[in-house]
């Protein structure tokens, strides 16, 4: 009378089409986020700035990263369903796009300091400049040998400093230095440091290259 079909069977339909609703979401959202990642990786490969001045919908000329997003959305469905319909996360914001550049450069820091734990030699080169604000910014740069045996560069970062003397730049060096190779015997594959030709930086008494080698 009430029919053959049970309430598990009931259940079971139910959470099979919501389970298959959310992974279709699931979907059409990493692919989204995988388009944008790809717009700020084409920005970083070619070094573009990622935003313009007028980023609002209106502008003519929102910036290249806007302009990749829109350009995409022209030719893939999915993209565009996703930049009209959002109402919470389209990805284009200012902060996701720092979240996501923090995420990269996690991943691709991983990727090398792997690169250099394994390889048998490395080498170090330093630079420091001033930026537009005058303040200072020093350059780190890894030198190593990959799997087919051929040198490769590795840009590793801007470490952080507080002033522009050779104690304060030996010290940010070190402690990266001191994180990729926290065991002393790693260390032993450094076999060279290059520097610029400022005092501060290559002096043979008191540059950054002595202190680094003394410690």
């Amino acid at each position: 009378m009430l029919g053959d079909t049970t309430i598990e069977a009931h259940i079971s339909d139910a959470y099979r089409k919501a389970l298959k609703k959310h992974n279709e979401a699931v979907y059409r959202n990493q692919h989204t986020l995988s388009k944008i990642i790809d717009c700020i990786s084409f920005c970083g490969a070619f070094e573009l700035a990622l935003r313009g001045h007028d980023e609002y919908e209106s502008s003519s000329n929102p910036g290249i990263f806007r302009g990749l997003v829109d350009l995409i959305a022209r030719i893939d469905n999915e993209m565009e369903a996703h930049l009209e319909s959002a109402t919470v996360f389209k990805g284009t914001s200012n902060t996701i796009q720092n979240e996501l550049l923090e995420y990269m450069l996690a991943i691709i820091r991983t990727y090398i300091v792997q690169q250099l734990k394994t390889t048998d030699f490395v080498a170090i080169q330093a630079d420091d400049t001033t930026d537009v604000a005058t303040k200072t910014q020093s350059v780190l740069i890894f030198w190593c040998l990959n799997n087919d045996s051929k040198v490769v560069e590795r840009f590793y970062g801007f470490p952080h400093l507080e002033d522009s003397s050779a104690d304060t730049i030996a010290s940010a060096i070190l402690h990266e230095i001191n994180v990729i190779f926290p065991d002393p015997l790693q260390k032993q594959k450094l076999i060279a440091q290059s520097y610029d030709g400022a005092l501060v930086m290559s002096g043979i008494f008191g540059g950054v290259q002595k202190t680094i080698r003394d410690v």
